[in-house]
Parts: structure tokens; sequence; C-alpha cells
């Protein structure tokens, strides 16, 4: 079970990672449209959406040259509970 909880917990445990999810929380974001938000560079937010998408809190889908990501329903639901 700890196994299991370890790529939830990495994923939640840097305040970027949060920030993503807040936006994603708002619906589903393309990579670039996400990217803009931060001062950093896109690879590095590639980076925190791979922690976010191995961790199961979002999915990736490719739209054209876009890759949408969105919350996966339990988190955005669980999201939405505790912020109510």
């Amino acid at each position: 079970m700890q196994d299991q909880a370890q790529p939830v917990f990495r994923a939640l445990a840097d305040p970027t990672r949060r920030a993503i999810i807040s936006m994603l929380s708002e619906g589903p974001r393309a990579t670039g449209e996400i990217a803009s938000e931060f001062d950093m560079s896109r690879p590095a937010v590639a980076k925190h959406l791979t922690i976010l998408r191995e961790g199961g809190v979002i999915s990736v889908k490719p739209r054209g040259r876009e890759r949408i990501n969105q919350l996966n329903r339990c988190v955005a639901q669980l999201f939405r509970s505790v912020l109510g």
C-alpha cells in the first residue's frame, strides 16, 4: 500500500505541481498554456506534468500537435470537496 501511494505523495509534494493541479481544477489545459503561467522553461513544466501523470493525478491526451492535460476524475472530485 505504501509503495502505491509514493507516486501520489511525490506528485503533491511540490508547490509548482500543486499550482498546476489548481489550474487544472478549472478545466483541461494544453501544456503550452500551463507553461506560460510559470517563470521556468517548458521542459521543466513538462517534467512536473510527467510526475503528476505518473502519480495518477492527471491524464494527458494528444490533440493534434498539442497535449491536453486534465485532472483525473477522482482527484478533481477530491479537490472540489476539500476546497468547497
